[in-house]
């Protein structure tokens, strides 16, 4: 049974003007790379109409064009609450207890998963939820709904919505004219959009290795002194090699130095090159210190 907003949360409704209908116009066509082979979906992008966060609005509370260009529905489905992923599907389904999000991250396919276990530990991605919502799409064709597999808020503020493949044969000419749409929809609200397959997340053959093991450190206890020094040397935001930072948190104890970087880096104080081997020359960027902030629709649910 498919969930309901009532069930699953807040409703939004993005109040864009009905877009220009792609078959009385020229539709261009953008190419997304891929290591292998590459694959074109239709660019809907209508120039005349900006992006624009502000025509996000929640239901009930503004003015909105009749009818509008779609609704966004909120799935606040992590800790204890229903899952959107349900046992019908062919994939293979993960639940992740996420430090970052503070709820119970629920998605499938392995690609998925590697993705959220990267966002977890990216310093430059300060939220994401898997399977947050679900979108109602009013425009450029029939109607449809499209439930976007990850939503990620970068520290810089950007907000992107990720659709997950194995490769880009799954998927069919009908799919990527709704994904299409969806890119434009999204774009519309401010937001980005994008398709990661398999091998993209997996990246070099260090990364995933080098993700697990940074992933493990993420619920590590550090002492005031390890925090103390790690905050201070964050503070002057300049680069520093691995072996210089544990010289400064674990002077006399390396190995647990090791473990120590680790688990700043798991918590988003310094951000590292995931596909490259770490050791003692690895650089070590600090993350600016940025207001905590939710992604749209999960306001009130503290991480």
């Amino acid at each position: 049974m498919e969930p309901t907003p009532e069930h699953l949360g807040d409703a939004f409704a993005a109040h864009l003007p009905l877009a220009v209908d792609p078959g009385q116009r020229e539709v261009r066509v953008v190419t997304i790379s891929h290591p292998q082979r590459s694959q074109a979906i239709p660019d809907l992008r209508d120039e005349a109409q900006p992006a624009d966060g502000r025509r996000l609005v929640r239901t009930g509370t503004g003015e909105t064009d009749n009818p509008p260009l779609g609704h966004i529905v909120v799935f606040r489905h992590g800790g204890t609450e229903r899952p959107v992923v349900t046992r019908g599907g062919l994939h293979l389904r993960f639940r992740m207890p996420s430090v970052k999000t503070g709820m119970t991250e629920v998605g499938e396919g392995r690609g998925e998963e590697l993705l959220a276990m990267q966002c977890e530990v990216d310093g430059n991605i300060v939220q994401f939820k898997c399977h947050p919502y679900k979108f109602d799409i009013a425009f450029g064709g029939p109607r449809f709904t499209y439930r976007p597999d990850l939503a990620i808020l970068y520290r810089d503020g950007r907000i992107e919505i990720v659709e997950v493949k194995r490769t880009p044969d799954d998927l069919s000419t009908d799919d990527k004219v709704s994904l299409a749409r969806v890119r434009e929809f999204v774009r519309r609200c401010g937001w980005e959009f994008s398709i990661r397959y398999l091998e993209d997340i997996r990246g070099s053959r260090w990364r995933e290795h080098n993700v697990a093991n940074i992933f493990g450190r993420r619920a590590m206890a550090l002492t005031n002194h390890e925090s103390s020094r790690a905050q201070a040397v964050r503070a002057k935001m300049q680069q520093m090699g691995w072996g210089d930072l544990i010289s400064l948190v674990a002077q006399h104890d390396r190995k647990h130095g090791n473990a120590v970087v680790e688990r700043l880096i798991a918590g988003g104080l310094f951000t590292v090159d995931f596909d490259k081997p770490f050791h003692d020359r690895t650089i070590l960027s600090p993350t600016p210190i940025v207001a905590s902030r939710p992604l749209p629709g999960f306001e009130g649910i503290a991480a």
